[in-house]
């Protein structure tokens, strides 16, 4: 059985009427977190919580030199992370690579093996990572060369091989990756081919999925939009055609998070996502 969650917003853990409609939807299992502030509230309310990259607001993944000794120093996000509900747990792979030129992809790829093996220590979950986009937007401040690696394959095979580690599937940065890379004709095939490269590797070792609806199109590039899905709509078709893909492929795909950033209200925001949820149910699950 799949669980669906949705995305944090401003105001939805403290507004108690969006967590009544959540908690009684019968669709939304939770609500994914990138900092643990909002856990003891939602544990007050007995609602799940997937939590995913805690450090997000300080920009440290798996590939930073830092990380474990910033979780070592905070010992209230250990234990947020043994509670989250999922029994995988996810964090960014390789998102040095977007803020700095000159990355070196091997030092940060044993920055991540290290790091996996100190989770691996310190709890019991399964620990996933998820990948970066190969997109335009990062191009300016970041290293094109790296960034291109760590979006590949041949890196989710390097740590899936090298560690204990699962993988978090991020439709929309794969979408990405293959639109930029085929826009800058560095890579020949079709969107379906390039799903089919990255779930020759990642197929069995896949615990978690991100949706929402890219921006952009095929000439100008498909980029990760945190969009409300509409089935209507070009993008979101192509979304859900590949969430669906994946989710048949994948026998260890347990969660999906409705990554979306939606601007409205708390309750408004509450809402969208079970009216999100019950799409995916209707449409792939």
């Amino acid at each position: 059985m799949v669980e669906i969650y949705g995305s944090w917003s401003p105001g939805l853990v403290e507004d108690e009427s969006a967590l009544k409609l959540i908690k009684d939807s019968g669709v939304l299992a939770g609500i994914e977190l990138s900092s643990i502030e909002s856990v003891p509230r939602l544990e007050s309310e007995g609602i799940k919580f997937n939590l995913h990259n805690p450090f997000f607001r300080q920009k440290i993944g798996l590939d930073h030199s830092r990380f474990a000794n910033e979780l070592i120093l905070s010992p209230e996000t250990i234990m947020a992370c043994k509670e989250s509900s999922p029994p995988a747990l996810g964090f960014h792979a390789g998102y040095e690579a977007l803020e700095h030129k000159n990355t070196n992809t091997e030092f940060i790829t044993n920055n991540i093996l290290k790091n996996i093996k100190f989770l691996d220590e310190s709890m019991d979950k399964k620990i996933i990572f998820e990948s970066a986009p190969y997109s335009e937007f990062h191009f300016e401040k970041g290293d094109i060369n790296a960034i291109r690696y760590i979006s590949s394959p041949a890196f989710f095979k390097q740590v899936i091989t090298r560690s204990s580690a699962g993988y978090l599937f991020d439709i929309c940065h794969n979408l990405s990756s293959w639109s930029t890379k085929s826009r800058r004709k560095e890579y020949k095939g079709e969107v379906s081919d390039y799903f089919a490269e990255v779930l020759t590797v990642v197929t069995k070792e896949t615990y978690q999925m991100h949706l929402n609806s890219p921006k952009g199109n095929y000439k100008e590039g498909i980029y990760d939009g945190h969009l409300p899905l509409k089935p209507s709509q070009k993008n979101s078709k192509l979304a859900l055609m590949l969430a669906e893909e994946v989710l048949g492929a994948c026998p260890n795909l347990r969660t999906v998070t409705l990554e979306i950033t939606s601007g409205l209200k708390p309750k408004k925001h509450a809402k969208l996502l079970i009216e999100q949820a019950k799409l995916l149910e209707k449409t792939i699950l």
